[in-house]
């Protein structure tokens, strides 16, 4: 949890100079002025280091019933949807036996 991300990890740094072409000194940059120029940098994509995982006492999974609940009600608008299209076509009352003919004859 207090683990902070190395500069560099595994060759690779933390973060890198930006690619975006737009991203160069401005014409009208005076460093006397403005002070120096630095590009701005980007997290690194490539940048693998993770945090380590904890483990958390007090954590308690959901009882059997509660996870169940849910599943079902993740899934209950596609077993919905299913039905409905089902419904559908059994009520079109599709001409298989043509379509298959005209397959057939096609090729």
């Amino acid at each position: 949890p207090d683990d902070a991300p190395p500069d560099e990890y595994q060759g690779e740094p933390r973060l890198i100079v930006d690619p975006d072409p737009a991203n160069v000194k401005p014409d009208e940059w005076d460093d006397d002025d403005d002070g120096p120029w630095k590009a701005n940098v980007v997290p690194n994509p490539r940048f693998g280091w993770r945090p380590r995982m904890v483990l958390n006492p007090h954590y308690e999974s959901p009882p059997l019933r509660e996870q169940l609940k849910m599943e079902l009600l993740k899934a209950a608008p596609w077993v919905l949807l299913g039905v409905g299209i089902s419904a559908l076509f059994e009520a079109l009352h599709m001409p298989f036996d043509a379509l298959a003919n005209q397959l057939n004859s096609a090729g």
